[in-house]
């Protein structure tokens, strides 16, 4: 949890602010998340085929987010990937690319 609890301090400069969602810690802008601790890792939305989801999909142990529901269900999100802590040397490039891409959504 160290990696996002200074992740959540770099990030609060620019107006994220923490929270929980999907039953995780998350970091919004607003009332979108961009980022969530989960298990091993810190996992981003980023837009799917993008040269960052690419990126991040390409560091050692990183995968898409699928959690379990607690009914065993397995919930396919596809924007999202988990990045492990040790890639934290990345966090902030990807936080970027999730503020940008849920930025872009609002303005829609």
């Amino acid at each position: 949890m160290e990696a996002y609890d200074r992740l959540a301090v770099e990030l609060e400069k620019i107006g994220v602010k923490k929270s929980n969602m999907f039953g995780m810690p998350v970091l919004k802008i607003g009332k979108k998340p961009i980022c969530g601790w989960w298990e091993d890792g810190i996992n981003f939305k980023l837009e799917s085929g993008s040269k960052t989801y690419q990126f991040a999909l390409s560091l050692e142990g990183s995968h898409m987010f699928q959690p379990v529901m607690k009914n065993g269900r397995v919930m396919n999100m596809k924007n999202w990937i988990i990045v492990p802590f040790k890639h934290e040397s990345h966090y902030t490039k990807l936080a970027a690319a999730s503020i940008e891409m849920v930025e872009s959504e609002l303005a829609r």
